[in-house]
């Protein structure tokens, strides 16, 4: 049997059988369970059977040339297509096959099984899914700026239904002027087809859309106000978990999504944050982005609590700063100094850019995430320091005993007397004085640990930090730290014993052992550093990479005052070096107790007394045995000297020795009762 008209000369039962051995080798090809495959080959006989009939009754004209082959590759795809449960495969991708089929090299384009679908079969067998084809996205793109003019202009909180069922209304009527510019007859009539044929589709697809565009205003709302950029991929990543996906599968949302917001950017540029090409977390390494959005966030934070306190002069200020009139650690080049402080430190820690960036990743979606973290903040009482006196602020013992710590002559005392005013004041200060053996020693090691740590400062430098010239040394002594330029970082450091290498990670660390200060000073000069405040080293640790990580935080204009404080940090940075002159003022020949307290006391008690001092009369004043206070005097020779003269033979009776209190020795005595009243009233 042939098929004749005026166009075409086939034999059809040749065309058929031609036709059917492609359909077999090309099911051969698609990889499915074998009862799809049964089902995909006696669906294709039938729509084959058909395809012949329509021709033979002249509902079109099969060309002299047509190619049975691609006749067979379209009936499999409309076989696919047009039913549910069906394996996965485009028209590009069966057409692909085909070409490897009959051993042809890939074509860039693939459109001959899509062209062959749209002519013979798509009216009689429709896609069981909506095709969305590339001019969908300019539809795409105007219906989003629809949902978005509806849903930025409009008090009420429409439903996502309510808003697809709005959209349907003005397809079915193609009512064009309810949209955008751009909506045209013929871009409804392909809304009206959905709408009609895809009903399920049409809902779902614009139900997304809609969340969609929430999700853009909502996650651009932050961005915008800390001036950080828009990351798309957060959005996708958390519509996509919802089941929100424009019927499409990741790679695809993502890419729509992508789209949607360029377009709308371009539409509204003051309205949405920037979206660069490759987002920030794409550019750094995951800490490093956290860092540059978690600063953001906080500078938006320091800017906004408690109605701009500490925002001054239009910039960020650590109060105290300002209050003592510095100038360099007051200005805002510095605000990654700047720090929250809370006098429970679980809450403290709680503020960090890092954990404000973590808050913000649970609540991106949130558009009164900043609200509602800055009442929290000021629930919780944080106040904003800079790193220098946010140290100062924990510096409990500091805190407590600074008056004697900052003590004018304190290094020109004997190392006894020294220790002995410390045990003194740590015994009279109310906070302390009824504190155990372990947290009294606790107190003394660390005003010991700032005397040392004064001292070879001192030693030095000047009175101030070396690079900023603000803080001193003596107000802000807890805010200076030892900044290294390499990395010893006391691993191989020869000054310090072997069984303490592994304990010991800063010049802290020294100071709270045995060491003296001229042993300290030679470990810190074998270090390759130098002290400097806080806030300094915070300049100094900056490094290439983390300098173009503030270029994400600040403008150019402030990039340009922090690369400028930069330069002159290191340029002022003066490396600590070992003098001979270096001494070790807090070297005790034994261990100080109450005992020398005791017996000074007796002594300049007597003496103000009138009475001649003898080792009896100590003895009955100290109600202990004649013997006892000879001994004690004799094995403490070294320190007493400091502090009386003992004459023997111009005593009287039993006890020649006379003891003299001397006028140093009455000072020195006279300084100790001064400590003990002061911080017994403090």
């Amino acid at each position: 049997m042939t098929l004749n008209s005026n166009r075409s000369n086939i034999n059809v039962p040749n065309f058929r059988q031609k036709t059917i051995n492609h359909l077999k080798n090309l099911l051969n090809l698609i990889e499915c369970t074998s009862k799809q495959k049964e089902f995909i080959w006696l669906k294709s006989i039938k729509i084959l059977d058909e395809f012949i009939l329509r021709a033979e009754r002249d509902e079109f004209t099969i060309q002299r040339h047509a190619n049975p082959f691609n006749i067979a590759a379209t009936i499999v795809y409309t076989v696919i297509i047009a039913n549910k449960n069906m394996p996965k495969i485009s028209a590009s991708k069966l057409e692909r096959k085909l070409r490897l089929m009959k051993g042809l090299p890939p074509k860039k384009t693939y459109n001959e099984i899509s062209r062959l679908y749209n002519k013979y079969f798509e009216r009689l067998y429709s896609r069981i899914e909506f095709r969305f084809d590339s001019g969908f996205k300019t539809i795409k793109n105007i219906v989003s700026l629809y949902f978005f003019e509806l849903i930025r202009n409009t008090e009420k909180k429409f439903k996502a239904l309510e808003l697809v069922l709005l959209l349907k209304k003005n397809v079915l009527k193609f009512n064009t002027t309810s949209f955008p510019e751009g909506m045209t007859q013929e871009r409804i009539a392909i809304l009206n087809k959905m709408a009609y044929q895809y009903e399920n589709e049409f809902n779902k697809y614009f139900s997304d859309l809609v969340n969609v565009i929430r999700g853009i205003i909502a996650y651009s709302k932050i961005p915008k106000k800390i001036g950080a950029h828009f990351f798309v991929k957060h959005l996708v990543d958390d519509l996509y978990k919802r089941n929100i996906d424009l019927l499409h599968a990741f790679t695809n949302f993502y890419k729509s999504v992508t789209d949607i917001y360029h377009f709308l950017k371009i539409k509204f540029p003051n309205d949405l944050p920037i979206m660069s090409n490759r987002s920030l977390s794409e550019r750094y390494e995951k800490q490093e982005y956290v860092s540059i959005v978690g600063h953001r966030l906080k500078l938006y934070t320091i800017e906004h609590i408690y109605d701009g306190l500490y925002f001054i002069d239009g910039r960020g200020r650590c109060p105290k700063c300002y209050e003592e009139g510095l100038s360099i650690n007051t200005d805002s080049v510095r605000s990654t100094s700047l720090e929250y402080h809370h006098e429970t430190k679980e809450k403290e820690s709680e503020y960090s850019a890092i954990k404000i960036f973590q808050m913000y990743q649970k609540s991106r979606s949130d558009p009164q995430f900043l609200e509602k973290l800055i009442k929290k903040m000021e629930s919780d009482k944080v106040i904003l320091l800079c790193r220098v006196h946010h140290q100062i602020k924990h510096s409990k013992y500091y805190n407590y005993f600074k008056h004697l710590i900052n003590w004018k002559d304190i290094f020109s005392l004997p190392a006894q007397l020294i220790h002995i005013l410390i045990r003194i004041s740590v015994n009279n200060y109310h906070k302390t004085k009824n504190s155990s053996k372990e947290k009294k020693r606790s107190a003394r090691d660390s005003i010991i640990s700032f005397l040392k740590k004064r001292y070879n400062f001192e030693q030095i430098y000047e009175e101030k930090c070396p690079t900023c010239r603000e803080f001193n040394i003596k107000e802000h002594l807890p805010g200076f730290d030892f900044n290294h330029i390499d990395e010893h970082h006391f691993h191989e450091n020869p000054y310090i014993l072997d069984s303490q290498r592994s304990y010991i990670h800063s010049a802290a660390h020294l100071y709270y052992k045995a060491y003296t200060c001229s042993e300290i000073a030679k470990a810190l000069e074998f270090e390759n550093g130098g002290y400097i405040c806080k806030n300094c080293h915070k300049v100094m640790d900056y490094s290439s990479i983390h300098l173009q990580l503030l270029e994400e935080i600040y403008d150019k204009a402030h990039m340009k005052e922090i690369t400028n404080d930069y330069n002159l940090v290191k340029k002022r940075f003066k490396l600590y070096r070992y003098k001979e002159s270096i001494g070790d003022p807090l070297k005790k020949d034994r261990e100080v107790n109450e005992s020398y307290e005791r017996y000074l006391d007796a002594i300049y008690k007597l003496s103000q007394q009138g009475q001649e001092i003898t080792h009896k009369s100590l003895a009955d004043y100290l109600s202990i045995k004649r013997h006892a206070v000879f001994q004690y005097l004799k094995n403490n020779k070294s320190f007493f000297r400091d502090f009386i003269e003992v004459n023997i033979g111009i005593g009287h009776g039993h006890d020649p020795t006379e003891i003299f209190l001397t006028e140093q020795g009455k000072q020195y005595i006279e300084l100790m009762y001064y400590i003990r009243d002061y911080y017994k009233i403090l």
